[in-house]
């Protein structure tokens, strides 16, 4: 289905009819990133750690893969208007 929505992305920005924010797309791209982790995580510690510690670690992923994504976009606002 990821796939599929960025296809769909893709042709829409062929077209120049993209109706999304930077800020949405890049989030969006990071989207990949976060199920790789998830898939990645459930797969090799799936019997050898409990249930909440894997929710807690994917959660930790997640919140600092978004936190360094609005640092990123502060860092870009102060850059350009220079």
């Amino acid at each position: 289905l990821y796939t599929f929505s960025c296809q769909i992305l893709f042709n829409q920005m062929k077209k120049g009819k993209i109706n999304y924010t930077e800020s949405f797309l890049r989030l969006w791209n990071e989207v990949a990133t976060v199920l790789l982790f998830i898939i990645v995580f459930l797969a090799i510690l799936k019997n050898s750690v409990s249930i909440l510690f894997l929710s807690s670690l994917i959660i930790s992923v997640v919140l600092v893969l978004f936190g360094l994504i609005k640092l990123y976009k502060i860092y870009n606002l102060k850059n350009q208007s220079k």
